[in-house]
């Protein structure tokens, strides 16, 4: 599919404080990151009671539209995006974090069209401490200043050609080690015939973040068919025993890019029959040294131990778990155990990170599907259903429900932030803070 897109970037006010993720020294309270200051959907952060409700609300920010990105927050702003009221016009917001009181809001976007089941403001914002980018379907990637001034922006359709995929494109760009990483993994759905699938506009990019200038641009070859070719998951850092890589999957493959040159590391194949209908939606996450994905459709999860040169087969992944678990949400790595949410089915699956062995499987008390990644601090998980539910647990040695808290406004895909002892929650209608 194609959109007409008439951009309409303008000037920000925004401020960018601190440098974060595993190379930088963040401030404990930022959530710089759609996945958190560690990439692996925790915080720091202690002192949660956990239990939420309606007194727990600090305040409540309108929203125009829909959105299934998440917020960032760093020092006492939040950053996030929206839709219009309308859905024709693509908006970013700059927001106090302490009052919710907006502190600037732009349309960034305008003449779009949405696609099927999702929205086009679906990537989220991310910081990198000097600048905050702002991604959205339309392929417009823009790049600001702490004083609000764009340094650059770029249209990547118009530099790269289409990035259409059947649902939307929804990658999350990855600030790392100084470059900005952009992954786009797509079929061919603007093609008048469906099984004409190729991988050439396939690729990992990596970006100069003070030009927006190329890199280097890196081909992800693939045997894939038909839907197995749309990954909807963001890239992720490996940073371990002095090896640096940037993580995809997508295609059919876990592929290690070197951050430098984007030369290919390894790659291991999880579609070992080869099937069609493989679109990826969760990203992968790092435990320890270990890659952990997700077959697509909520099958097995799996780890891999890095190995360079190496084309690993499925089967000699070092673990793979034998059971249905999250189609959508992305995984979450804490204290030695690996959490993946099936939020159709609503039961969350904790795994030993090393071993792949099931600890436990928690029933989880919910309105309706999660679509939402959930989020661990102090113990507890926090996640968002697809009815607005807020439902906190215990997780580690054992499972247990905490509490529910009902804010409506379906339908809701967004990751809740966690900053400064508060939750931020975006659902389709409002941003909300909550305490902890």
């Amino acid at each position: 599919m194609g959109w007409t897109n008439i951009r309409n970037v303008t000037v920000l006010s925004l401020l960018a404080s601190v440098f974060f993720g595993m190379q930088f020294t963040a401030v404990a309270a930022d959530w710089p990151y759609w996945r958190g200051p560690h990439f692996n959907g925790t915080s720091d952060e202690t002192g949660f009671s956990g239990a939420v409700s309606e007194d727990k609300i600090q305040w409540r920010t309108p929203m125009p539209g829909a959105s299934s990105a998440s917020p960032i927050v760093v020092g006492d702003r939040i950053y996030c995006v929206s839709n219009s009221g309308d859905m024709g016009a693509l908006v970013g917001y700059c927001l106090n974090r302490d009052t919710g009181d907006v502190i600037w809001q732009k349309e960034f976007v305008s003449g779009v069209e949405q696609p099927r089941r999702n929205t086009l403001a679906s990537p989220s914002p991310v910081t990198d401490g000097e600048r905050i980018y702002f991604t959205f379907g339309t392929g417009d990637l823009i790049a600001t200043d702490s004083d609000g001034k764009v340094v650059w922006a770029k249209n990547l359709m118009e530099v790269y050609g289409p990035i259409s995929q059947q649902f939307g494109y929804s990658a999350t760009p990855l600030p790392f080690k100084g470059k900005l990483y952009v992954a786009i993994m797509r079929g061919q759905w603007d093609r008048k015939e469906l099984d004409d699938f190729t991988d050439e506009d396939s690729y990992l990019i990596c970006l100069d973040p003070t030009t927006g200038d190329e890199v280097w641009k890196t081909h992800r070859s693939s045997d894939g068919h038909d839907e197995a070719f749309d990954s909807y998951t963001s890239p992720m850092p490996y940073d371990h025993d002095g090896v640096s890589a940037i993580i995809t999957q997508g295609a059919n493959y876990v592929i290690a890019h070197d951050t430098t040159t984007g030369k290919e590391l390894w790659r291991q194949n999880h579609n070992p029959e080869m099937g069609k209908m493989w679109r990826l939606i969760p990203s992968p996450v790092m435990a320890d040294g270990l890659v952990i994905g997700v077959q697509p459709r909520g099958l097995s999860p799996f780890a891999i131990r890095p190995e360079a040169g190496k084309s690993f087969a499925f089967d000699e992944s070092l673990w793979i778990f034998d059971g249905k678990t999250t189609d959508v949400p992305t995984p979450v790595y804490d204290n030695g155990r690996v959490y993946l949410m099936n939020g159709v089915r609503k039961l969350l699956y904790c795994l030993d990170a090393k071993t792949g062995k099931e600890l436990w499987v928690g029933e989880v008390d919910a309105d309706s599907r999660i679509w939402s990644s959930p989020v661990v601090a102090d113990g507890k998980m926090f996640c968002l259903t697809e009815e607005g539910q807020v439902v906190t647990m215990k997780v580690g040695d054992s499972f247990e429900m905490i509490s529910t808290l009902s804010l409506g406004g379906k339908e809701c895909k967004s990751t809740i932030a966690i900053s400064d002892g508060k939750l931020f929650v975006r659902t389709s209608e409002a941003l909300y803070c909550l305490k902890g």
